[in-house]
């Protein structure tokens, strides 16, 4: 079951409080919904939370792979983009991008959209007369989790942001004041918080898809690694290892082409259909994004060179390449196909490029033959995350020999050959940061500089990160500003208590 509808989001977006015409606040229509005829049954509820998780997926495939992929993705080590076609891109991972940017400005807006979504679900699904406990209850805990989720996303990116726990009443609340980082990040815990504790352990094969109390510790972990709160997290990240009934998938690969989907890896998804219901379309281009041209792609982006070299590095006790590495990347090799493909049969019709990612390059989920509508879901969160993550908090917590057996649980799955048990603190940390995670998680959404945000504030420099490893344009990253996005220009000119980012 793919959890979302737009049919259902555009009747309920009728409700939405978006835009910079604050006037639509207090202006009543009586032949449109408004919160008197709507907020009625069960079924408004659900029509509720089904839009709170489309900003997921953002208004279209295109919008959220150049808003939402590329934003969270091109600034990395893991990425080269050289195509030009797409300039707000190329300046996103040349680092000479502006607070104009339409990746940042439709980013906030879609997860802002997400918030207020979840903001009318948590005011008005408790007012609903024929509606349970329980199920009001549920509501509450999706919305809340959702509601952390999008907060998680921007304050990450760009760390000065308004925070709206309510649906504003007027334009004073509708434009609010930026709050302290320590404010958003003790909501968003908060908010996973009542979502564990609330949310079930799974669903029935209906509702697959939707956010579960798995979900929640395990965002509730990463926050704590993002606060440098180890033993917080520790604690999160054991407990859904031992109690969570996750497995890692015997095939690599499965987690990309469709055979995976909200499976025993999977925690969290974005779902994605390639069906077009009335012309609505709930699809990621993504295949056609980073295909070689003579499989019908574009081309846009690439595994960066020293990721490349990792991959090469990433070997069984034998000496083969592991399956991780074959199923992450397409390349001159002979057992190395995507889609079907053989790269022997293609690489004399290949341009200057030779190396692309193979992540999600499957047709299997394509309906209509169009490879811009790919209907893979995308990995929001998987078990290999949970287990390398727990190791990294016990490593940091001196723990390193207990550490070290659940980064090899994930190398044994690809057949990539043991760490040894005689690894320092130092060493593991090293290994989780410039090999392990990078190479496990290549290329999936927003894994990446995710890690390296938390990490810079350690003992880490992302200027310094991307210069050793080759990043084109590195030289670029100012520090001390590219480390956060600009507060969107768009917002800085709505909002005048808004105050820009440094650098900007």
């Amino acid at each position: 079951m793919k959890f979302t509808n737009y049919l259902l989001l555009l009747t309920f977006s009728l409700l939405l409080l978006t835009g910079c015409d604050d006037g639509f606040l207090v202006q009543t229509n009586g032949n449109e919904l408004n919160k008197e005829l709507f907020w009625k049954d069960k079924s408004d509820a659900q029509k509720g939370i089904i839009a709170t998780y489309s900003q997921l997926q953002a208004d279209n495939r295109w919008a959220w792979f150049e808003n939402h992929y590329i934003a969270q993705n091109y600034r990395s080590d893991l990425i080269r983009a050289t195509r030009k076609d797409l300039p707000f891109a190329q300046k996103i991972a040349g680092f000479t991008f502006t607070s104009d940017n339409k990746s940042f400005s439709d980013l906030w807006q879609d997860y802002y959209n997400g918030i207020f979504y979840a903001n009318q679900v948590i005011e008005n699904v408790p007012q609903i007369p024929e509606m349970s406990d329980s199920d009001k209850k549920h509501f509450l805990a999706e919305a809340k989790f959702l509601r952390g989720y999008y907060y998680l996303n921007l304050v990450t990116l760009f760390k000065n942001i308004p925070l709206v726990t309510s649906v504003p009443q007027n334009s004073d609340e509708y434009y609010a004041e930026q709050a302290s980082p320590e404010k958003v990040w003790d909501q968003i815990i908060a908010d996973f918080e009542e979502a564990k504790s609330t949310l079930p352990a799974s669903y029935s094969a209906a509702d697959k898809g939707r956010a579960t109390k798995w979900a929640a510790q395990g965002y509730l972990g990463k926050a704590y690694m993002f606060l440098h709160e180890f033993d917080k997290a520790d604690d999160e990240f054991k407990n859904i290892i031992d109690n969570g009934g996750f497995s890692l998938m015997s095939n690599f690969t499965d987690n990309f082409n469709g055979n995976g989907e909200n499976g025993p890896e999977s925690l969290f998804e974005i779902q994605h259909s390639s069906k077009r219901p009335n012309g609505f379309t709930e699809s990621t281009p993504l295949y056609n994004e980073q295909a070689p041209g003579i499989m019908g792609g574009w081309e846009e982006f690439f595994p960066s060179d020293w990721l490349f070299s990792r991959m090469m590095e990433d070997t069984t006790a034998s000496g083969e390449l592991s399956d991780r590495a074959m199923g992450t990347v397409f390349f001159d090799h002979p057992n190395s196909t995507a889609d079907g493909i053989a790269y022997a049969d293609i690489k004399s019709d290949l341009g200057s490029e030779k190396r692309f990612y193979k992540k999600y390059l499957y047709s299997n989920d394509i309906s209509d033959g169009n490879t811009t509508r790919s209907g893979m879901n995308v990995h929001l969160m998987r078990y290999a995350d949970i287990l390398l993550l727990y190791a990294e908090a016990l490593n940091e917590l001196g723990q390193t020999q207990q550490a070290i057996p659940y980064v090899n649980q994930v190398r044994q799955r690809s057949e990539s050959a043991d760490l040894s048990n005689s690894m320092s603190q130092s060493q593991l940390r090293t290994h989780l940061r410039h090999v392990e995670r990078p190479v496990e998680f290549a290329m999936e959404f927003g894994i990446r500089w995710f890690d390296l945000a938390r990490w810079n504030k350690g003992n880490l420099s992302i200027k310094d990160v991307l210069t050793n490893h080759g990043k084109p344009d590195a030289a670029n990253f100012e520090e001390g500003k590219h480390e956060l996005y600009p507060i969107p220009l768009s917002e800085i000119n709505k909002n005048a208590k808004l105050e820009q980012n440094s650098g900007y």
